[in-house]
């Protein structure tokens, strides 16, 4: 359990102590709830997510996360920074003054506010956390990988000569528009294979994402997008020869003393003694 525990030695001095360490908790836990909204505690900002990783962004932990739960993608907030320290709601409820677990008094003396998540002690102090990389993963990885790859060749053609890519070609030979089996309009090495023994990482598909001169306007627009995508998702390639994945946490606190939470005890105190 994540807490903080506050201790008074005024209780001769105080008409009903355990009303007012219960008021000093709830000092505490809206401090808690202020954290997670403004992203610091006190003068401690929080960083952002994977904080030394380069855009375009992918929380890795949580993608997988949401593959091992059978999701076909990651979710849209696994490509953002920000809310940090925040996945569902859970926490922050966990912490809310009208959950009864959130705070404790004990012997008319102290009172214990804090979660009683498992993650709660990681998140507000940082550490380590692990997660397994299942099969079943990998191969709702590789088929969001060729989903995105799939994307970008409808708009866009690769040329292995130049190594970049262009105007999307027109099939020779085919009044429907589709492409004959074995055209090179798609480029080298676009498939994602999977096999019955296994699922082998997905080849990035032509080697290159830059665009040649002939693309332009909303093509270039679009393709720039998708190959964003591609890019995003092949930060989980490494995962493919993993059978589990580590990551280091960032502390981002919620609970502690802050110069705005010792001047409210403070008074909150001095109103009760009768010298407010």
């Amino acid at each position: 359990m994540a807490d903080f525990v506050i201790e008074t030695g005024l209780k001769g001095r105080i008409q009903d102590p355990d009303a007012l360490l219960r008021a000093l908790g709830a000092i505490m836990l809206a401090q808690a709830q202020a954290a997670f909204k403004q992203q610091r505690l006190g003068s401690i900002p929080w960083k952002r997510r994977y904080p030394n990783q380069k855009p375009p962004l992918l929380n890795i932990a949580g993608a997988l996360a949401d593959f091992r739960m059978g999701a076909a993608e990651p979710k849209s907030r696994r490509f953002v920074g920000r809310p940090a320290g925040v996945n569902t709601s859970a926490l922050r409820l966990s912490l809310a003054k009208e959950n009864s677990e959130a705070m404790k008094v004990r012997g008319g003396r102290t009172v214990e506010v804090g979660s009683n998540l498992p993650y709660a002690s990681v998140i507000n102090s940082g550490g380590y956390s692990s997660q397994p990389v299942t099969d079943d993963a990998k191969k709702r990885m590789a088929k969001w990988m060729a989903k995105l790859r799939g994307k970008r060749r409808k708009g866009a053609s690769y040329d292995a000569s130049s190594r970049t890519w262009g105007p999307k070609k027109k099939s020779r030979g085919s009044k429907g528009g589709k492409a004959k089996k074995g055209s090179s309009g798609s480029g080298a090495g676009s498939k994602a294979k999977s096999g019955k023994k296994g699922t082998k990482t997905p080849s990035r598909g032509g080697g290159s994402s830059r665009a040649s001169e002939k693309l332009k306007g909303p093509a270039l627009e679009k393709f720039k997008s998708a190959s964003g995508d591609i890019k995003r998702a092949q930060k989980m390639g490494f995962l493919f020869s993993r059978s589990r994945l580590k990551t280091k946490v960032v502390a981002r606190p919620f609970l502690g003393f802050t110069t705005h939470s010792i001047r409210a005890i403070k008074k909150k105190i001095e109103m009760e003694m009768g010298n407010g």
